[in-house]
């Protein structure tokens, strides 16, 4: 809906694939900052959880309650699914096994910036995954490498004006 909403108010011919995945890139990957929920939501839903954790644990009896017939159990599973299909280092705000979630925030919720940390690596798994469809030497492959360097979203100026 947000990337139709933009092709729309941009005037944008119908856009390939390639465009389409580049939009929803942040700016520091070549992106123009539009971004995609399907990737976002695991981030923010695990980092909401992580950080409520604590609380929620003081109503429940003990962690062997906490099975896959618990909806959020199962919710916590998928995003952890989800975090290794995008190679999230599965260590910091990600345990390598996913029931391992639960004595990691049942006394300290999960810090600040949780998401973003979260999100970095699966941005980089994405452009990288961009890159890849492009052939080296092409102006798409070009373009997606020159607009992807540190400092290309700084304004430009000009000492002489």
């Amino acid at each position: 809906m947000v990337l139709d909403t933009a092709t729309s108010i941009l005037k944008l011919p119908p856009l390939s694939y390639e465009a389409k995945i580049q939009l929803t890139l942040p700016i520091r990957h070549g992106g123009f900052g539009l971004r995609s929920m399907v990737l976002t939501s695991p981030a923010a839903w695990w980092s909401a959880l992580a950080q409520a954790f604590h609380f929620i644990f003081l109503m429940i009896p003990s962690l062997d309650v906490l099975g896959t017939d618990v909806p959020f159990v199962r919710s916590q599973s998928t995003c952890h699914a989800f975090f290794k299909k995008y190679k999230v280092p599965l260590n910091g705000p990600v345990p390598p096994d996913p029931n391992k979630f639960w004595s990691t925030y049942r006394n300290d919720p999960a810090p600040s910036g949780t998401q973003r940390t979260l999100m970095v690596p699966i941005y980089k798994a994405v452009y990288l995954h961009l890159k890849s469809r492009f052939k080296s030497p092409s102006p798409d492959f070009a373009r997606i490498i020159s607009v992807s360097e540190k400092s290309t979203g700084f304004p430009s100026f000009s000492l002489h004006q």
